[in-house]
């Protein structure tokens, strides 16, 4: 699968700007001097780490000057491992920029809360937006700290062909499979070989929690792992299955037919008929010649029994607390969540808005409409710091079930870890939250 913002994060813990939020000093190293345009009266400093978001902030900086005579914007991208730690600097020496991207939900208490700077101000209504995606974000307490851009999600890609050929119905786009139907579905689509290059495989599997709701291996508080609930066992045990049946192609079977981007490479070459990734998979399938036709979008698949269930993310933007501009740093972000939705869809990337999403980006051919039908599934998610920081034991503990090992076993030993983690992550937000007057 593909997570152009939120997959990447895996190795960055919520110590940094959470805990850097707290502090504000006299340092003056020349770290914390990094957005030395922000003692300008006339200079709007914004910052990033995404190229993509780094272009499209150009451009609403170019209307942001329109709308506001003698106010210049400055957007400096920083490389991705040097973004948390040049930020927590600047806001420890009490210079941040004025706008910055949120980089996990566990750093809003270092961001001023938008509910009345933007949202009220300037008639932003958060329920225009996708709002699970809006509050996975931004949303904490009922109170929202940023303002969204694209709207990122999962889907279900299918090969329309692969199908037919083994006579299997197509799925429906806004009725997803269980765990159970998925994994028989594969099992019907797959053909084994001994040779990578004349096998067919049926679908991907991987760890469930990149799929399923968080409440399905999580308290309803978002403080304790259950990962060894019976429920979410058997997610993992059919996942474990479809790897050790052949259904799922293996790392060195990817390698074996020059996959070196895994599941979406299998499927491009026609070899994987069920993949799970974001919109920009329809740009991949588009400039390997993949024919729109041949394929569809459906929604990823749930534990019987439950409502449908989208994992979104998006690239978010706050007002750091200490920035020298938040009146204007308000207005920047009006823009953003209006102005800047149509140009989110210029990047192929699904505008957070909805109105945005049926006008630019729907329109765009039959696979966005399906994604823009599946994305609207998405559901309100618990509220946990980071999970990126904890969710890799999982991966872990999937590899060793994959090698023969007891995936109870397994699991009850990533849950201790992931528990570990989370209590750590929890621990912090906790103290910079009382700190700064978060309830």
């Amino acid at each position: 699968m593909t997570l152009r913002s939120a997959r990447r994060r895996f190795a960055v813990l919520v110590a940094g700007l959470a805990a850097g939020a707290l502090l504000t000093g006299a340092c003056t190293s020349p770290a914390a001097r990094f957005f030395e345009a922000g003692n300008r009266k006339d200079t709007l400093t914004i910052t990033t780490f995404d190229a993509i978001d780094a272009t499209i902030l150009k451009r609403v900086g170019a209307e942001f000057t329109r709308q506001n005579p003698g106010m210049s914007v400055q957007v400096t991208q920083i490389p991705e491992d040097a973004y948390v730690t040049k930020l927590q600097t600047s806001i420890l020496a009490g210079d941040p920029p004025d706008v910055a991207y949120v980089y996990t939900a566990g750093h809003i208490t270092s961001f001023h809360p938008l509910d009345d700077l933007v949202y009220k101000k300037y008639g932003l209504d958060p329920a225009d937006y996708n709002t699970a995606t809006l509050q996975y974000a931004c949303g904490y307490q009922g109170h929202f700290y940023c303002v969204g851009g694209y709207a990122g999600a999962l889907a279900l890609f299918y090969n329309k062909k692969l199908f037919k050929a083994a006579g299997v119905p197509y799925p429906e786009t806004t009725r997803p499979m269980t765990f159970e139907e998925y994994a028989e579905v594969a099992k019907k689509l797959s053909k084994p070989d001994r040779d990578p290059k004349r096998a067919i495989w049926g679908g991907e599997a991987s760890v469930p929690t990149w799929w399923v709701d968080l409440r399905a291996f999580m308290s309803p508080d978002g403080r304790k792992v259950e990962l060894t609930r019976p429920s979410y066992v058997r997610e993992f045990e059919t996942m474990v299955a479809m790897m050790r049946d052949g259904s799922a192609p293996t790392a060195a079977q990817q390698a074996a037919v020059g996959a070196d981007d895994g599941n979406a490479g299998l499927f491009t070459q026609g070899k994987l008929a069920m993949t799970i990734a974001g919109s920009d998979m329809i740009d991949t399938l588009k400039s390997a010649n993949f024919p729109e036709a041949d394929y569809g979008l459906t929604a990823t698949p749930i534990p019987a029994g439950t409502k449908p269930w989208i994992n979104v993310w998006s690239t978010a933007y706050g007002i750091p607390r200490g920035s020298k501009h938040q009146a204007q740093a308000a207005k920047f972000l009006a823009l953003w969540g209006t102005y800047a939705q149509k140009l989110q869809a210029d990047y192929n990337l699904m505008p957070m808005l909805g109105s945005a999403a049926d006008q630019y980006f729907a329109p765009k051919g039959p696979r966005q409409r399906e994604f823009v039908e599946v994305s609207r599934l998405a559901r309100e998610s618990l509220f946990t710091p980071d999970f990126y920081a904890w969710d890799a034991n999982n991966q872990d503990a999937f590899n060793a079930a994959v090698r023969g090992e007891n995936v109870e076993a397994a699991l009850v030993t990533a849950q201790k870890k992931d528990q570990q983690v989370l209590d750590t992550t929890w621990e912090k937000f906790d103290r910079a939250a009382s700190t700064v007057g978060i309830d």
